[in-house]
């Protein structure tokens, strides 16, 4: 049997694997650790040409526990990134590593956007407890505080997909609401370009 194993990420990885794991009374000594770097987007032949059954079991129950998944299971992922794909005597069709790559994209491109509204939030408190806090020293009263709250935007910019430059991220911070607008500051909201 062949146990061909797939990286459906954007990185090279490099799995650990037994092909017999004996648990013997004599307290023998485990057979080493095996390893297999499989670049990004490509498939191996994990542990050989010949494995028997148990051996592709073994190998199996392994990298479930780093998140791997059998080729059947592909239609049903969703929201979570899958490392690896794995079938047995075939080899791993093209259009399920590229369905996988597809969600894992997604799956961290909307994890970055939730990091950055949380840290723009959590920034922006912190900026505001700040100056509230300033001001609270210097013995100006609690409403002309709470008048100068600041706001912070963090806005991400979607580059076009040949643009090696990666994904521009601007941030503007407005300090008085009620004043005009300045014309060098600029009032971001997240949008598509």
């Amino acid at each position: 049997m062949r146990l061909y194993v797939a990286n459906c990420t954007k990185q090279n990885r490099i799995v650990f694997f037994r092909t017999e794991i004996k648990k013997d009374a004599q307290n023998q000594r485990p057979q080493p650790a095996k390893q297999q770097a499989i670049p990004p987007g490509r498939q191996v032949i994990m542990g050989g040409p010949a494995l028997d059954k148990e051996q592709v079991a073994t190998i199996e129950a392994q990298l479930r526990t780093i998140g791997a998944v059998s080729e059947g299971e592909v239609g049903g992922l969703r929201g979570k990134v899958t490392p690896l794909i794995f079938s047995v005597d075939q080899p791993v069709p093209s259009k399920s590593i590229v369905r996988v790559l597809g969600i894992n994209s997604g799956v961290l491109v909307q994890a970055g956007q939730d990091r950055r509204r949380k840290a723009a939030i959590a920034a922006g408190e912190t900026v505001t407890d700040r100056v509230q806090d300033a001001l609270a020293q210097q013995g100006i009263s609690a409403d002309v505080a709470n008048e100068a709250k600041m706001s912070m935007e963090i806005e991400q910019l979607e580059r076009a997909e040949g643009d090696t430059q990666g994904r521009m991220i601007e941030e503007g911070v407005i300090l008085d609401r009620k004043a005009p607008p300045d014309k060098s500051q600029k009032n971001v909201k997240r949008r598509n370009k």
